[in-house]
């Protein structure tokens, strides 16, 4: 069977956060690849921007990243708001 994707739709923001991290946490517990797409993301703020930057670092794999949100999380990578 294939991965688990989170699909994460329209904005995100600081209220979504404690939810979304207990369904990465339950998906992460099925022991399979956990891929986020962010295809349909349409805003998002600097706390989930920053959490979203942490989990490139532990295995998750994004899918679906407008560019813009690839220039975000990488000016936030190197402390550019």
């Amino acid at each position: 069977m294939g991965p688990v994707t989170l699909v994460v739709v329209g904005g995100f923001g600081a209220p979504c956060l404690a939810d979304f991290e207990r369904t990465v946490v339950a998906a992460r517990r099925l022991g399979k690849d956990v891929h986020i797409d962010l295809s349909a993301l349409t805003l998002i703020d600097q706390s989930c921007l920053q959490y979203l930057f942490e989990l490139t670092n532990t295995g998750i794999a994004f899918v679906g990243c407008p560019p813009h949100l690839q220039n975000q999380m990488l000016a936030t990578a190197v402390g550019v708001s």
